[in-house]
Formats: C-alpha cells, structure tokens, sequence
C-alpha cells in the first residue's frame, strides 16, 4: 500500500497530474521539465524529477517535498511505533542524494516523539531489496 504512494511510479504520476493541472500550454512550455523532454511526458521518470529538483528547478522541488512530506509521514508513524535504532531506505530514492533525504529528515524531525532514529540510504541502492530477498531464500533453505 505505501508503495502505492511512494514509489517512482507514484512521483510520475503526482508530477503528471500537476502538469495536467496547468491550463496553458505555454506555462507548460516554461517548465524545465517539458524543455527536457520535449514536451513528451511519456518519457517522464522519477530520476529527471529528482535530477531536475537537484538542480533548483522550482516545479521538481515542490514536487520531491511532496514526496518526502508522504514518505516521511509513513516512516515517521514506523519508527514511534517500532522503535528502531536506524532506518534503511533502498530502491532508486538512495539516488536521489540530499535532494530527497534533506527534506526527508526535515519533516521526521516534526514526526518522530522520543528521539533521533538516523534515516539512511542503502549501501546497495537499488539493489537493496534484490539482495535482502536473495539473502532472505538463502538463509531459510540453507536450515
């Protein structure tokens, strides 16, 4: 379900529908993000948002906040409920850098009730989950 709201897929489509929202083609035109692909969305991918927000870009900031704010909220709700001494991240947010963990960090800091629980990329980006389910088969078949 989380992943409904936090994945690639889900920035793509929240980007999408803001762009939709906007009545003139010519503002449209004036976004870095229609520059860059031509004004072919169907080539749109969660690594240019994150690219472009990298890059200051005003409408892909505002975008990559949202993102945080929702995924922030989901995590921060996990760890006062959980309690856990750290929190791993993994997919292709870990390559996203500071331009999604900034704001992240910024928002679990209003969400989190006791205290500080360090919120951090995967070493493996996006091969995080791959090799923690491999890891997972291997264990239970090797007993």
């Amino acid at each position: 379900c989380f992943h409904l709201l936090a994945s690639g897929a889900a920035v793509v489509k929240r980007t999408l529908a803001k762009v939709k929202a906007i009545n003139s083609d010519e503002e449209i035109m004036k976004l870095k993000l229609a520059q860059e692909l031509n004004s072919d969305f169907r080539n749109l991918t969660a690594e240019l948002i994150y690219k472009l927000a990298a890059a200051e870009d005003p409408f892909c900031m505002a975008i990559v906040k949202e993102n945080a704010e929702i995924i922030g909220r989901g995590i921060g709700s996990l760890i006062n409920l959980l309690d856990p001494e750290i929190v791993i991240v993994g997919g292709g947010l870990t390559q996203a850098g500071d331009t999604f963990f900034k704001p992240l960090n910024e928002i679990l800091a209003n969400q989190m009730f006791a205290k500080d629980v360090p919120v951090v990329p995967a070493e493996l980006g996006t091969e995080s989950t791959v090799v923690g389910a491999l890891a997972m088969i291997t264990e239970r078949f090797s007993q």
